[in-house]
């Protein structure tokens, strides 16, 4: 009983002495650590299609890590992902052809200790706005491979038209596209066009079309002859071919302007989109039938091989300046169907990768691929 009681006070003592003052030091709570103080980065949108965004901003010395918040304001949802690099790319999860979009990033010193946020990064997945003109005139009309073509900005106006003429086995269509202040894309076409045009829908919530589909009426129903998406790169706008049928000859024509016509508009659209080469370039990049870049002094160029392709396609590019580059292919409606990030600093010189295509259903298809000098795109075609 003595032994018992011995264990008991001593026991008490101890308890006692973990709440007492020990040499006159009064225990504390630990400092807190200092409010982080990192400054808020400088956001940019490197592109946005009607079904992907890339968003990168500049490196805050000191950052833990970056929490990247994407707002749906059409929908009214938000994504917040934490990321330890500059940049963050968004799929058709999460970009849906016509919505608006905010985006902020936030540098944190620590786990639960941010910095301080960025300005508010707004921009709208891109669509095309299709409406009937009853004039417009090529001026010196000339045939083009291209695939990406730029289309200039008119401020708080739409932008000067570029116009063009599409011919297949003797059927003619005539439109020309601007670049609207809102982001969009305006299609006009000449009413007297004897080629079909089908608007391919967004969404429910959104009136317009993900693409312009052209097509020509034969005795077994409708061919399509080319399909049109749009783009924007750095606030600059795009029209972008997604398929040409062999045989179809596109022609690039001088700018008139469109006079709308009396019945008004034919539809609204929605504009779906590959990515453009070079977002500050005027003139648009040639591709040639091998799947490849026309060459440009100072740009990356790329080639895919073999095109078409059954089961891989190998990928071989010539990087002029070392960074992070990524590959994506899209179909001809502007859907992604395969991104990999290739690498955070791949070194200057030529690379090659494989790209699985073995579950890739038959068709056309546009092989981007993302640096920092720009976006280079070729069409390539799955057998």
């Amino acid at each position: 009983m003595q032994h018992c009681t011995r264990l008991i006070a001593l026991f008490l003592l101890l308890a006692l002495a973990l709440n007492t003052t020990f040499a006159g030091v009064v225990p504390t709570d630990p400092e807190p650590s200092p409010n982080c103080q990192l400054p808020a980065p400088s956001v940019t949108l490197d592109y946005v299609t009607p079904t992907s965004a890339q968003i990168s901003w500049a490196p805050i010395s000191g950052a833990y890590a970056y929490k990247a918040q994407l707002a749906d304001v059409t929908q009214s949802s938000t994504n917040s992902q934490d990321v330890n690099t500059t940049s963050i790319t968004y799929d058709n999860t999460l970009i849906i052809p016509g919505h608006k979009y905010e985006f902020k990033v936030t540098p944190y010193c620590g786990p639960d200790d941010p910095g301080t946020e960025s300005l508010v990064l707004k921009f709208t997945a891109p669509i095309i706005v299709i409406v009937d003109i009853v004039e417009r005139e090529c001026q010196s009309g000339s045939q083009t491979s291209d695939l990406v073509h730029f289309l200039p900005s008119g401020g708080i106006e739409p932008g000067a038209p570029v116009s063009f003429d599409l011919n297949y086995d003797g059927g003619v269509i005539q439109f020309s596209a601007r670049a609207l202040p809102d982001g969009n894309v305006r299609f006009e076409r000449v009413e007297t066009s004897t080629l079909g045009l089908v608007c391919i829908p967004a969404q429910s919530v959104v009136s317009g079309c993900s693409s312009i589909v052209i097509e020509d009426s034969d005795g077994e129903g409708n061919q399509m002859i080319a399909s049109f998406y749009a783009t924007t790169v750095s606030g600059n706008r795009f029209l972008n071919v997604g398929y040409m049928l062999p045989g179809a000859v596109l022609k690039k024509c001088g700018t008139k302007q469109g006079l709308v016509a009396p019945s008004g508009v034919g539809m609204d659209g929605a504009a779906s989109g590959s990515v453009p080469q070079d977002a500050d370039a005027t003139d648009e990049q040639a591709q040639t039938s091998a799947g490849s870049t026309a060459p440009q002094q100072g740009q990356m160029q790329i080639q895919a091989m073999p095109n078409p392709f059954t089961h891989t396609l190998e990928l071989r590019f010539d990087l002029p300046v070392a960074g992070a580059v990524e590959a994506m292919l899209t179909d001809i409606t502007g859907r992604q169907v395969y991104r990999e990030h290739l690498g955070d600093a791949l070194p200057a010189g030529t690379h090659n990768y494989s790209i699985p295509g073995t579950a890739l259903p038959a068709g056309v298809y546009i092989l981007s691929v993302h640096s920092a000098q720009g976006v280079v795109s070729c069409r390539v075609v799955k057998q």
